[in-house]
């Protein structure tokens, strides 16, 4: 198998902290970067600590902006500008300067396409991006671009940014990619899926979806989340509901059930509350239920943190225990195997769990005691003792990123 993003791999966005003013912030990225994805330089291919993202053209991040990446890339959206940076073979990066499509981009880049747009949502896939905007009395369209084989573009074009013809003029509340497949959320016309569907990823009995199509199953579901892992999916309804479908090997979609069951239907997870910040990683989950961490799925490489003699798969949700208790979390971020969560008492603190490998959980040396499994929650105190707090947490294939503000009570735009 591949290892990859969402969110992945997917679209793991997190937010933290909600502010009626755009905060000052900046970027921080540590993991593995042999393509330049955590956008750090030619020069670092690991970073074993976060790491502050510098932009050549100055740049300036805001709490507001929103972070995705893909397997070997990421990208920054504005509310009118897209950076990115990271390998760019499928031409997932956007940029039509020839060398750029050739190397990639080491460090954040503009998108010139998008310059002056309104990015109403934007996600990565595995090397495909797709990004909707609103382009004054143009109104609404979605573009994507990068690698095409699967039909995960939703149209027949090259790897070049392209419209997708049928989401012209569809307002579009959420996307998120998995590894060779799209889910685009609307405000008001259906929920679409496009792409590979052998693991029923589509919510459809189509082998493949080469254009988007209406997942009918969902006709009158009112959803404003989606995150996509390898190849299942969540989706969160505006009522706090939870839905998925899709690759089912190790329970990952929550909906119980022996897990010889492979491909899960359209169904419901089973939780009886509200949830918040559904999370897909590989293949296991998790979410916020009451402030507390729930997780499911696959055990592997400590992904459910649940402790080095829990090995089981998990078919449905269950409290992450091994959580500090005295305090409740505001969410979570999986990439392929790690997993982040947020802390509602202590902004400026972060716990992750899994696969510690190529310092994904930003802990510090290259030591065989850093990079490691991490089969327990374990802190980090990083942007603490620099005297930061934490807006957004989003984790990919073996990367991890950060916004960030300082804690000052005088610090908006």
């Amino acid at each position: 198998m591949i290892r990859f993003t969402n969110q992945l791999l997917y679209s793991a966005r997190v937010v933290g902290t909600t502010n009626k003013s755009p905060l000052i912030c900046s970027l921080y990225s540590w993991g593995s970067a042999p393509n330049g994805q955590l956008g750090l330089g030619r020069n670092i291919t690991e970073q074993y600590t976060p790491k502050l993202v510098e932009f050549d053209d100055g740049c300036q991040v805001f709490d507001t902006d929103r972070l995705d990446s893909g397997s070997f890339h990421a990208i920054l959206a504005k509310d009118k500008k897209i950076y990115s940076w990271g390998h760019n073979r499928f031409g997932q990066l956007g940029h039509r300067n020839t060398d750029k499509q050739v190397d990639g981009c080491f460090t954040p880049t503009a998108i010139d396409f998008f310059n002056g747009k309104d990015i109403v949502a934007s996600a990565c896939g595995s090397y495909h991006t797709v990004v909707s905007v609103k382009d004054g009395e143009k109104g609404y369209s979605t573009y994507s671009f990068g690698w095409a084989d699967r039909g995960q573009l939703g149209h027949t074009g090259s790897g070049v940014i392209q419209e997708i013809p049928f989401l012209k003029d569809k307002k579009v509340v959420a996307i998120s990619c998995g590894f060779d497949y799209t889910v685009v959320v609307t405000e008001s016309d259906g929920i679409y899926t496009f792409g590979a569907n052998d693991k029923g990823q589509c919510g459809t009995t189509s082998s493949a979806v080469q254009q988007p199509i209406r997942v009918h199953a969902l006709d009158g579901v009112k959803a404003d989340e989606v995150s996509c892992g390898w190849g299942h999916t969540l989706l969160k309804t505006t009522d706090g509901e939870l839905i998925s479908w899709g690759a089912n090997f190790h329970g990952q979609c929550g909906q119980g059930g022996p897990l010889k069951h492979h491909i899960a239907p359209i169904g419901k997870v089973l939780l009886d509350r509200p949830v918040s910040s559904p999370s897909s990683g590989s293949c296991a989950s998790s979410c916020i239920v009451d402030g507390q961490v729930y997780i499911w799925g696959s055990s592997g490489d400590g992904k459910l943190g649940l402790g080095e003699t829990f090995k089981d798969d998990l078919a449905q949700p269950t409290l992450l225990t091994t959580l500090p208790t005295n305090t409740k979390y505001t969410s979570t971020s999986f990439g392929y195997d790690h997993c982040i969560a947020l802390s509602d008492t202590n902004h400026s603190i972060f716990f992750g769990w899994g696969f510690g490998q190529h310092g994904t959980l930003g802990h510090g040396s290259h030591t065989q005691s850093d990079l490691k499994v991490f089969s327990s929650p374990s802190v980090n105190r990083y942007f603490e003792n620099i005297n930061q707090s934490i807006s957004t947490i989003h984790c990919s294939l073996d990367t991890s990123f950060a916004i960030v503000y300082p804690n000052t009570t005088n610090n908006t735009k």
